[in-house]
């Protein structure tokens, strides 16, 4: 079987549809049944893939080449092949049966097989017709499931996000900060404690004597009252410094206080 052009060559900017032809003729005395194969099947679309040729007939092949999303790159290097097969076929005369009864005709007439393959050539220009640049085959493919290759105008790059550590990193210190008054209330000194204890008396003994001058209606326990308390608040506050504001045992001690003179004036 004879094949013209020996080369398949597509011209233009590949963003749309481009459709070259082959010629097939059969130089042989038997007729032959052929099928047309590619590297890159979801590429290219071949009309007829499949037929049959009698001796010295020839046929024409059309063959489509999809339109590219994006405009190809002048340095693009085309890596598609054909192969067309021809098998003698003297009893076949349906050439749309030529397919379903392959398998058949390649295990009678395997030793008979012709293959050709065929390179493709992108010749890449602009809309105007214009060339630019004209890319050469190689052996490999690209395109189709079988190969590995991507278009290089694709881009497979991947960007990572960084983490955002910035809250978790600054709680633990929030959280020492707000724990050092109560750490520091704990750490009272043993002198605090001694006064808290001596004052806790004298409120115990005004209470007492209270009790006992509840009816007479005098004041004067207190006005004592009073200044034992204004004594041991001043005492307090010379031996110890104030720690974040009023601590809980002089606040509870000026409640107390606040308590029993308005028991007395009222």
């Amino acid at each position: 079987m004879e094949i013209t052009p020996g080369t398949l060559e597509f011209k233009g900017s590949f963003q749309k549809q481009t459709t070259e032809s082959l010629t097939l003729t059969n130089t042989t005395s038997t007729p032959l049944a052929f099928k047309v194969k590619t590297t890159a099947p979801k590429l290219y679309c071949v009309r007829p893939n499949a037929s049959l040729l009698a001796p010295g007939e020839s046929l024409d092949i059309s063959v489509i080449l999809q339109g590219f999303a994006e405009p190809l790159p002048s340095d693009y290097k085309c890596k598609d092949k054909f192969l067309l097969v021809s098998l003698p076929a003297p009893e076949l005369t349906d050439a749309s049966r030529v397919g379903e009864n392959w398998s058949n005709l390649e295990s009678r007439y395997k030793s008979q097989m012709v293959s050709k393959k065929l390179r493709v050539n992108y010749r890449i220009s602009g809309d105007d017709g214009e060339e630019e640049y004209e890319t050469h085959p190689s052996s490999a493919d690209v395109h189709h499931t079988e190969s590995t290759i991507t278009p290089p105008f694709r881009d497979e790059k991947v960007y990572q996000e960084p983490a955002l550590n910035n809250t978790r990193e600054y709680q633990p210190e929030k959280k020492i900060v707000q724990e050092k008054p109560s750490s520091a209330a704990a750490q009272a000194s043993p002198e605090l404690q001694r006064e808290l204890e001596a004052l806790a008396q004298q409120v115990r003994s005004l209470s007492s004597k209270l009790d006992e001058n509840e009816r007479s209606g005098t004041t004067a326990a207190a006005a004592a009252a009073a200044a034992a308390a204004a004594s041991a608040t001043r005492a307090v506050a010379q031996n110890n410094e104030p720690i974040n504001g009023v601590s809980l045992p002089v606040a509870l001690l000026l409640v107390l206080i606040s308590f029993l003179i308005g028991w007395l004036i009222f």
